[in-house]
Formats: structure tokens, sequence, C-alpha cells
């Protein structure tokens, strides 16, 4: 052992240290380390472990193709070693251990390259599952808040026009008639009452229904909703043919407010006198149609207002189709076919 040996032994030392952070610079210091020492004759093979664990290191991290390079550069460093040193011939028993020794190191190598591969993709895949999750959580609650914001739209809607209508009338009345306007106000306090019981109802829902149900909406609501818009002074004629099956909740609730939403919007811009609704149970399919003989007014016409955009998405999100526009006759036309399944 001289100063030569122990630097041969600080080299290879320093790059077994460093070759997670230089593989490949780590392979070469410990071949050519390991060479100089058998080739010169120094004590001792425990030099002949750095380059198997810097060939481990570089098919480890870096795949089988550069562990490939590495096994090639180690068998001929062995080879060289072992061989000259021992006059041994390329295909004797040494030299087949130290080579044999390399690839073990090579497949060790290679088995950890592929499990980290492994958790990588798995890591990924969970992490992609988990947006995919998170974008399906927001597009529920957005879909959520537009449900909400439908609802509550309409309620409030239908019962401040009717409310507006209804105060216009007992202000109008009130000296000359005061028992119609007793009746007015009467109607004020119910639609009122109903109104706020609705969106206590919808506010429960957020609160997680810890709140009472009210009767639910549908078309088995549909006289009061009538007998309101005849007491604000608007004529309704209602006209159903087919026979009347039960209908899905979501198709009921979705004619009703379709129905209440269209008369909000004759009381507060068609000017109108008289409204006809139809309502037509088909097979497979509920026809719906309300017209007024009114004058169509902006958003009433061209459909920019909440309440069309909002009977457009009820339509839409259950496949029918929706149609609102002037009525060649004169007036306004809301026209909605809602499909239905085959057990309705």
């Amino acid at each position: 052992m001289d100063v030569g040996a122990f630097g041969l032994i600080v080299i290879a030392s320093v790059a077994v240290a460093l070759r997670r952070h230089f593989p490949i610079p780590a392979l070469l210091a410990t071949d050519a380390a390991t060479l100089g020492w058998l080739l010169a004759g120094y004590p001792g093979r425990a030099m002949t472990a750095a380059p198997l664990i810097a060939c481990y290191t570089v098919t480890a991290l870096r795949g089988w193709r550069w562990g490939l390079v590495a096994v090639v550069l180690n068998s001929i460093t062995a080879t060289v070693a072992v061989g000259l040193p021992l006059r041994t011939r390329l295909l004797e028993e040494p030299v087949i251990n130290a080579v044999a020794v390399t690839v073990a190191a090579f497949a060790l190598g290679t088995a950890v390259y592929w499990y980290g591969e492994q958790q990588a993709a798995t890591r990924e895949k969970l992490a992609r599952e988990a947006r995919a999750r998170e974008q399906e959580t927001l597009r529920i609650a957005a879909d959520e808040r537009v449900r909400i914001a439908r609802e509550v739209h309409d309620v409030c809607a239908h019962s401040m026009a009717a409310i507006s209508v209804q105060a216009g009338a007992a202000l109008h009345v009130i000296e000359q008639q005061p028992g119609q306007a007793i009746e007015a106000l009467t109607a004020i306090k119910k639609l009122s009452d109903e109104g706020l019981t609705e969106v206590r109802a919808i506010l429960g829902t957020l609160r997680g229904g810890d709140e009472p149900t009210p009767t639910r909406s549908g078309l088995h609501r549909l006289d009061a909703l009538l007998e309101t818009a005849h007491a604000a002074g608007l004529r309704t004629e209602l006209t159903i043919s087919g026979d009347a099956l039960p209908l899905p909740r979501a198709v009921d609730v979705t004619a009703y407010r379709i129905i209440q939403e269209s008369l909000t919007n004759v009381r507060r811009h068609a000017r109108a006198r008289s409204v006809v609704i139809s309502i037509s149970y088909e097979l497979r399919q509920l026809t719906l149609v309300v017209r007024d003989d009114g004058q169509a007014k902006a958003p009433h016409v061209n459909g920019s207002g909440h309440g069309l955009r909002g009977m457009r998405e009820r339509v839409a999100a259950l496949d029918g189709d929706f149609s609102a526009a002037p009525h060649r006759a004169g007036g306004f036309e809301v026209r909605c076919v809602l499909p239905l399944p085959e057990q309705a």
C-alpha cells in the first residue's frame, strides 16, 4: 500500500459518494480506479465492489439502456483487470464470475428502475383521477347553483309580478271600492306566503334539508296558478289533450315552471288580456304551448331575459325542444316538447 493505492481509494470513495448526482462520471471513475488497482497489483479485491455499485445506480436512475452501457464497460474492465494479472482466458471462471456479478447488479438496477416507473405512473394516475373528481365536483356545484338560481328566479319573479299587479289594483280602488282592495290585499298575503314557503324550502335544501318541505311544484298545482293569473286580470284558457298519465318528477316540475314563467312574462311584458295554454299528453312526449294576445316586447321577444334563458336550460336538461317567438297571428308563443320515458 502506497500513495497511489490511497489515491485510488479516495477516487473510488468520492465517486461512490456522488454517484446519485453524477452517475455516468461515477461509473467511469470507479471503473478506472478498479482497473488501476488490479493492474498495479495492490492487495485485496474490495475495490471491485465500487463499479458494481455504480452500475446498479446508473441502471436504477437512467434505465436499462444506460444500464447495458454500464454492463459492457464493467465487463471490459473486469476482463482486463482480472484476466491480465491472473493470465486467464476470456471464458475461464474468474472472468465469468466478474461478468456475472455485473449482470446481477444490472438486473437489480433494472428492477428498481421499473418499480420506480410504475410508482410514478400510479401517482400520476391518482393525480389525474383526483383532478377529474375535483372538476366533476366543481361542475356539479355549478349545475346546482344554476338550478337553485332558476328555482329562486321562478318563484320570486312569479310572486313579485302577481303581487305588483294586485298592489296596483288595490291602490286604484282603495277609496272607491274598499272591498276589492281588501280582496287584492288578501291575494297579496296569500302570494307572499306561498312564495316565502317555496323560497324557504329551497334554502332548506342548502342547509341540508332540515326545513319542512312543502307540496312540490307540478301540474297538479296548475289550477292555483291559473287562479292567480285570473285574479291579476288575465283571462286564461286551458286545453288538455290525451290521457293525463303520471309524469316523472323532473318533467312534471319543468312543465309547471315553464307555464309559471310564461304567465309571469305575459304579466310583465306583453300587456295581454288573455292567454291560451295547451297541454298535450302523447306516448313519448309532453307538449306545452303558452300563447298570449299581447305585444311582444324585449326581453320578451329576443330571449335576453333570465326567464327565457332559465326555461331553455330546464328543457335542455331533459333533452327537450324549446322555442319562444312572436306568433304569426299576433302575440307571443312559448312552445316546448319534453320527452317521456316509455314507462310513463
